[in-house]
């Protein structure tokens, strides 16, 4: 996109790893812990400006539109990075006890 200079927005959902599979984990071992599905803080809306594109931190719900219109107005490849806090998905839910232990332990 970059090379093409293609005007292309991209939204992140931002929740700082795996927070899917680390719901997982913290519902199936009994330690309630998860191992290896954190991230530091990735700048991926840096990384797009360091490459010719336009960037955007988002960490209030109330920006995350007027970022959207920004990016797409810019003409550029461009990040919308929003910092999300993870809530339980309704797939970890439904599809995880404590009582089924996974094949893994």
């Amino acid at each position: 996109a970059f090379q093409e200079k293609r005007p292309i927005t991209v939204i992140i959902d931002n929740n700082g790893g795996l927070d899917c599979i680390s719901q997982q984990q913290e519902r199936l071992f009994e330690s309630g812990t998860h191992f290896a599905t954190d991230f530091r803080d990735i700048p991926f809306h840096s990384m797009f400006e360091g490459l010719g594109g336009h960037g955007e931190l988002v960490t209030r719900r109330e920006d995350i539109i007027p970022a959207v219109q920004r990016a797409m107005a810019s003409g550029k490849t461009a990040c919308v990075n929003v910092k999300v806090k993870g809530v339980i998905s309704p797939i970890v839910l439904a599809t995880t006890s404590k009582r089924d232990k996974a094949s893994i332990e």
